[in-house]
């Protein structure tokens, strides 16, 4: 009688990484292991299926047929192979989740989100990632952080929404700076998706505008903004309480944007998936309260 044969964990967590990264490189480097050792874990663990798991191109490494049959086996392996250990070690494991959050949003929802989910999850550390939201994507489609909220305008994004805003201009209390021409702006780099909107909305009105750039944090440009040198866009949500919407001012009006959660539904963790729940409660609160009559 054939034997059936035993699978050595390692060999999946090599197959799952270079999966979901989609090259050795980057799933060696993820692991810790030279490329050459995780690209012989990959032709063991073939052997030993008897079968081709990945196609190779050029740049990128993808799951065969038979890959793809195998993932979800290996993920939940893997998942019940550090379940037992956890078990039996009677450890109290520190588990580390990468969360992206974009500039505009850290500040006003982030300090409540992490709190509670800290304060009810022992064990689970929240590591932080606060850039524009284009750059958290790459992040996240490089595996570099687990999951990310983003700022996109409305049918863009792919992301799971979590609540809607419409994008404002923002500005010192009684600004001049707004009603200035041409109107000083400061806007984000590339990566920042109130950009393109901004400036969009401001040539369609026949508007000369220029642009200051304030190298550093969120916090430079705030700075800006309350010494009336300029004018931003913001989510009206998001509006520190020292600056204003400049509604009086001759601006043209800025598209609705959505505030977006992606996550990997597939091969998240337990931790992750309860962090995921954990921000889409308390976005349904806020959204809750912003319509609750004053």
């Amino acid at each position: 009688m054939r034997t059936v044969g035993n699978i050595d964990v390692a060999l999946l967590r090599t197959f799952v990484a270079v999966a979901e990264t989609g090259q050795i490189t980057k799933a060696a480097t993820r692991l810790n292991l030279t490329q050459s050792a995780a690209s012989q874990q990959i032709a063991r663990l073939e052997a030993l299926m008897e079968t081709h798991l990945l196609e190779r191109s050029a740049n990128r490494v993808c799951l065969s047929r038979e890959g793809e049959k195998l993932y979800s086996h290996a993920v939940r392996m893997i998942s019940i192979n550090d379940e037992i250990m956890r078990d039996m070690r009677q450890v109290r494991e520190i588990i580390e989740i990468r969360l992206g959050v974009p500039h505009d949003l850290v500040e006003r929802f982030t300090p409540e989100i992490v709190r509670s989910f800290v304060r009810s999850n022992s064990g689970v550390e929240i590591k932080l990632v606060s850039l524009a939201s284009g750059r958290l994507q790459e992040l996240f489609e490089q595996n570099e952080i687990d999951m990310t909220l983003t700022t996109e305008q409305i049918g863009v994004g792919a992301g799971e929404v979590m609540m809607q805003d419409r994008l404002v201009w923002a500005g010192a209390a009684d600004s001049r700076a707004a009603a200035s021409r041409p109107l000083i702006v400061t806007l984000g780099d590339d990566g920042d998706k109130f950009r393109e909107p901004a400036i969009t909305a401001l040539t369609r009105a026949g508007i000369a505008w220029r642009q200051i750039n304030q190298i550093g944090s969120l916090g430079s440009v705030l700075a800006m903004l309350a010494a009336d040198m300029a004018v931003a866009p913001f989510l009206s949500s998001t509006i520190p309480p020292f600056l204003t919407v400049q509604s009086k001012a001759d601006l043209p009006e800025l598209p609705l944007f959505q505030i977006n959660l992606y996550h990997r539904k597939q091969s998240a963790t337990p931790s992750i998936l309860a962090l995921a729940e954990h921000i889409r409660s308390h976005f349904r609160k806020v959204s809750a309260e912003s319509q609750a009559p004053s």
